[in-house]
């Protein structure tokens, strides 16, 4: 005969049940694929004033990005002036910017995805800020299309931290925050005429400085703000790692990071890894077999 405690009396079998739906919970979290989890725990951040940061910042790069191609139209005759150049040599100041782009678009994602969104986006952003300086000061045209053409290429490798922004933020907000970026563009575009017609009496020296000088700070602030991505770390085995971003995140957002995450991420970490080292070990023997096939 089961005995109840007459003062805290219980149900034969609720306690055990309990403990049950506690064990399978945990069994649940430990059998959840790592970037799931990681994506499960940003869902419960929202969007919080680190998320507002990044959008923050990728408008001051979207402002980039344009304030740049708005300057091919006033460079194109002034610069062709300065140098003293024929049009079809001038037109190559347009040229080598919009084929830097290009280069920029298509090897930027790759390299992104091999050596992290973090190192790629601040490069992007001082190499706007640095090649956009030199430009001001190129002695030559020659020295002045290779800066042109090392802008291009950073311009367009601007897309990755638009991407390491929108793997932080809540699935309902991306489409929206993304959209609300695109007004930096506008924003950008006006910045441009404005400073052009501020430096009419200077040169486009001092309108490619005024362009640029800003953007500087900008670098600065992604170099110091911008985290990886803790998808990214997450896919890449280092949840130590996208544990603390996570961490971080949810300071900025004043939103409790669950236990039980920290526990699973802690304990999958070693787990991930050594999956990670048996799938680099299977690609080795297969190409080493297919060596000696040849």
């Amino acid at each position: 005969m089961i005995e109840l405690n007459p003062l805290h009396p219980r149900e034969p079998g609720k306690e055990d049940s309990k403990e049950e739906a506690s064990a399978s919970k945990e069994e649940a979290l430990e059998a959840e694929d790592p970037v799931e989890a990681v994506d499960r725990v940003l869902e419960s951040f929202g969007f919080g004033l680190y998320q507002k940061r990044l959008c923050v910042l990728n408008g001051a790069l979207w402002m980039a990005d344009s304030m740049e191609v708005s300057l091919l139209s006033f460079l194109y005759e002034c610069v062709g002036a300065s140098f003293g150049l024929t049009p079809a040599k001038a037109a190559t100041i347009v040229s080598v910017v919009f084929i830097g782009e290009l280069v920029g678009a298509v090897f930027a994602g790759p390299v992104a995805d091999a050596y992290g969104r973090r190192p790629v986006s601040i490069a992007a952003a001082w190499t706007v800020a640095v090649f956009g300086l030199l430009t001001a000061v190129a002695p030559t045209f020659e020295t002045l299309v290779a800066c042109r053409c090392a802008v291009g290429v950073a311009v367009g490798s601007l897309a990755v931290p638009v991407d390491a922004m929108a793997e932080t933020l809540p699935k309902e907000r991306r489409g929206s925050q993304l959209t609300v970026i695109e007004f930096a563009w506008a924003a950008g575009a006006i910045y441009a005429a404005g400073a052009s017609w501020a430096t009419r009496r200077y040169g486009w020296r001092y309108l490619v400085l005024a362009c640029s000088l800003p953007f500087v700070f900008v670098a600065i602030a992604v170099t110091c703000l911008v985290d990886e991505s803790p998808k990214w770390l997450a896919r890449q085995g280092d949840l130590t790692k996208a544990l603390a971003v996570l961490k971080k995140i949810a300071r900025a957002n004043g939103k409790p990071l669950d236990l039980e995450d920290q526990h699973l991420l802690n304990n999958n970490s070693g787990v991930v890894g050594h999956h990670r080292e048996q799938q680099q070990q299977q690609e080795q023997q297969q190409q080493q077999e297919l060596e000696q096939q040849e």
